[in-house]
């Protein structure tokens, strides 16, 4: 029977190679990025949770949830918009009955109730949700009354709040008597006008007589060898090759014959000078303060008046000027100081009169000039650089200004292998670039100082490489055959980075002993506690063992200036903390340095003024050894107070905190400086005994310290327990009190010796400074932004604006690069 039923449709077969097609389409599309990078239009690596949802705290709602914007930028999860449209509700309901209730509990009693404290009153608040990233660097820390030390009346000068600790406590009346010069009455009125003077239309009368007072050839010859063995391993701004074809082989021409200055300029012959007077300075068989030194540089000053500096700028007065600051920073002299800051002044204004702190490339300039100009520029910046940091004063130069290119290192080490090392001139200079260009500008400034800036420079430092060769391995060994220069290098390169180590912690390192006195180590400032005591120690320790090998390094004050401000942490650990792990260490260390001040005190005049002229030294060490007797002798183990108000106050002068000086008139005028008629021979330039010599009383005999055992009882109920300081940092929550085994030294002898004696009296153990430099473990960002709670204590100013790197979680790790 038939069927009305239409007919079914025809559908064409599909084939094969379509399906495999499709499948191909579906693989090769592959997951689809998660909700959250859609919305955002960000490049998403489609895993579970995707990396971009991870680092932006949302890896809870990766693939599928998204994040809206919610009130006042707050970031709320889609799914849970009716939930914060509750919680904000509830919060004004709270902020309505908090209101009622103060309303309520005025009408009683006039004190809060205590359902208003501060801490229930923030239980309302939604949990922040900003960056932590930003919250540290938003960490500031404001500038309070820590400026430093201003002296007003004839000799008014300023030492900032970072400045070193003996510039902060110099008293006016306490100077010692300057060195006199023999030179005439006319050429020290000529020496006094530089850098004003302008006495051109005298100039062959005065430059003859600068010629007479010349040494004779074989003289200065052997001074020349002298400066460029003992002193131009530091600073040389001209090199030995430029200088003798340029300027001594002119002047001394012939070694028969009598000196000429007729075939240089003035310029060149107050390089010459300057030359003398520090090979003098540095001869190890002259006397330390010696009249030759202080006549040459006179000397220098007028052969710089007779072609005025100011009105003629050239580059071989630069280094006439650079050479001057750099002896002055050696010679003990009554305005040494502020002479030296002004003639830094002088010499980089005169830099940048003659562009040399801009990247000559674009000029048309030989090679050999560029070389000239780079290397005096950074000869420059690096002086001015270590100077500012010890005054406490602004740079001369600022790391937005600067773009001069880096010289070619003429000086490099080279390996036993053929690996080239860089010099410890290039490393000054890179140093100085890459370091303290930005800690004087971001670090010692007057603006409120970001958290993680501090973190930034803390690790710039530490982490700046030192080449093998400038690389101290252990404190107090000095391998045999070595080069002076090399040693005084290497153990430059290491003072240098320790010092900027421990301006950056002292602030905290302060803080610590104020909040935990019992033991500073348990505070969360302790990683700086134990970074100042470090880098302290290892100043001290490095400076006895460097003058026990190389009696020269008295004679740069480089070494020993910051001595006086790692002591004050020894000190002050002692003194405030007496109970704590860190005490003996530091007080056997302080007691050292002590002796070995008094022994040298007879061969230098700045240490012998602290501790006769003013007794800084003398007292912190007395006040030291009474805190740590009374606690090792008392019965109960608690401290006691052995420091008078007038004492604390000293002490927090040494920290930087504000401090005016206004001295009385002097009494009597000033007597004028003796003065001669010109040597008709260079014999006649000999010094006589120094008169300072006479003040330094004969040595007291060295006090024996008490045991470095800890008492029965301590402080606390858990005892510090030990471990190795000299370790890379490794400190866990609970904080172990470090102890160092220190080696007994030799017997030291009771009376007046020389410097060769004396130093070969001293028999430093050895201490490795395996992690030194060790860098420091960036902390939590959880930890870096609870760390700092309000400003420091005004009662310890920060010395560095309140710098520090204070963790919660504090692991150090090891570093090759430390030094």
């Amino acid at each position: 029977m038939p069927t009305n039923d239409p007919a079914p449709a025809h559908i064409p077969p599909v084939a094969a190679n379509e399906l495999h097609k499709a499948d191909e389409y579906k693989k090769r599309r592959g997951p689809v990025s998660c909700a959250e990078c859609r919305r955002l239009k960000l490049k998403c690596d489609r895993k579970v949770p995707c990396s971009s949802c991870s680092k932006r705290g949302c890896a809870a709602i990766c693939p599928n949830g998204t994040l809206t914007a919610g009130p006042g930028n707050r970031f709320v999860l889609a799914d849970t918009q009716q939930l914060h449209e509750k919680i904000e509700t509830m919060g004004k309901r709270i902020i309505d009955l908090e209101d009622a209730l103060a309303a309520l509990q005025a009408q009683i009693s006039n004190e809060r109730h205590p359902l208003l404290s501060d801490e229930l009153m923030h239980v309302k608040a939604l949990p922040a949700t900003q960056n932590v990233e930003d919250a540290v660097n938003q960490a500031f820390i404001p500038v309070c009354d820590a400026l430093g030390t201003l002296t007003l009346g004839d000799r008014a000068q300023f030492f900032g709040s970072n400045a070193h600790a003996d510039y902060l406590l110099n008293e006016t009346s306490a100077e010692s008597p300057a060195s006199t010069s023999s030179l005439p009455l006319d050429l020290l009125l000529l020496a006094d006008a530089f850098p004003m003077s302008g006495v051109q239309a005298l100039k062959n009368d005065v430059y003859q007589r600068l010629a007479d007072w010349l040494p004779p050839p074989s003289e200065a010859w052997s001074l020349i060898d002298i400066y460029y063995t003992n002193a131009a391993w530091v600073f040389s701004p001209m090199p030995k090759d430029e200088f003798l074809e340029t300027v001594a082989r002119r002047v001394y021409a012939s070694p028969h014959h009598r000196a000429s200055l007729a075939d240089v300029k003035p310029h060149d012959a107050a390089v010459l000078f300057m030359v003398f007077a520090k090979a003098c300075l540095t001869a190890i068989d002259r006397a330390p303060y010696n009249v030759e030194a202080l006549n040459y540089y006179q000397l220098a000053r007028v052969a710089l008046g007779l072609d005025s500096v100011i009105d003629h700028p050239t580059l071989q007065a630069v280094r006439a000027i650079h050479m001057m600051t750099t002896f002055l920073q050696m010679l003990d002299h009554p305005n040494g100081a502020t002479t030296c800051y002004m003639l830094l002044g002088l010499a980089a204004q005169v830099c940048q009169s003659l562009g040399l702190h801009r990247n000559d490339s674009q000029w048309d300039l030989s090679d050999e000039e560029r070389q000239r100009r780079r290397h005096v520029f950074w000869e420059v910046l690096s002086f001015d650089m270590w100077t500012s940091l010890a005054f406490g004063r602004p740079p001369s130069f600022t790391n937005g200004q600067v773009d001069a290119e880096m010289p070619k290192d003429t000086e490099q080490f080279v390996g036993e292998d053929g690996t080239l090392h860089t010099s410890f001139r290039m490393w000054t200079h890179m140093f100085s670039k890459q370091c303290m260009l930005k800690v004087m500008d971001q670090a010692f400034g007057v603006t409120p100082l970001a958290y993680g800036t501090v973190l930034r420079l803390d690790r710039l430092v530490r982490e700046h490489p030192i080449s093998e060769p400038l690389r101290l391995v252990n404190v107090g060994h000095m391998d045999a055959g070595e080069e002076t220069g090399l040693i005084l290098q290497r153990n430059t390169v290491f003072a240098l980075t320790q010092k900027l180590l421990l301006y950056l912690h002292r602030s905290f390192f302060a803080q610590a002993l104020m909040e935990h006195p019992l033991d500073p180590l348990k505070s969360k400032y302790a990683q700086s506690v134990l970074a100042s005591f470090r880098s302290a120690f290892y100043i001290t320790a490095s400076a006895r063992a460097l003058y026990a090998s190389i009696p020269l390094s008295l004679r740069f004050w480089l070494f020993w200036s910051q001595c006086f401000s790692a002591s004050i942490i020894l000190g002050s650990i002692v003194i405030r903390s007496p109970g704590s792990g860190l005490a003996p260490a530091a007080w056997v260390e302080l007691d050292r340095v002590y002796e070995l001040f008094e022994r040298v005190a007879p061969e230098s005049r700045r240490i012998a003024r602290m501790l006769i002229v003013q007794p800084k030294m003398r007292k912190l060490r007395n006040k030291a050894h009474e805190a740590y007797t009374a606690f090792t002798t008392a019965s109960d183990g608690l401290p006691r107070r052995v420091c008078s108000p007038e004492e604390e106050m000293e002490l927090r002068f040494m920290w930087g905190r504000t401090r005016l000086i206004n001295p009385p008139p002097p009494s009597a005028p000033m007597e004028p400086p003796s003065v001669s008629s010109p040597p008709d021979k260079y014999a006649n330039l000999t010094m006589d005994k120094d008169p300072f010599v006479s003040l330094v009383p004969p040595l007291i005999t060295p006090w024996n310290p008490p045991p470095t055992q800890a008492p029965t009882q301590q402080w606390s109920a858990t005892p510090a327990a030990p471990f190795d300081i000299f370790a890379p940092f490794n400190l866990s929550a609970t904080s172990q009190a470090p102890v160092i085994p220190l080696n007994p030294t030799a017997p030291l002898p009771q009376s007046p010796i020389s410097m060769l004696a004396a130093a070969a009296a001293m028999v430093p153990p050895v201490w490795s400074t395996e992690g030194a430099c060790a860098p420091l473990t960036t902390p939590s960002p959880e930890s870096a932004a609870g760390t700092l709670e309000g400003s420091l204590d005004a009662t310890w100013q920060r010395l560095l604006d309140g710098i520090g790197l204070p963790f919660d979680d504090m692991q150090g790790t090891s570093s090759e690069g430390s030094s």
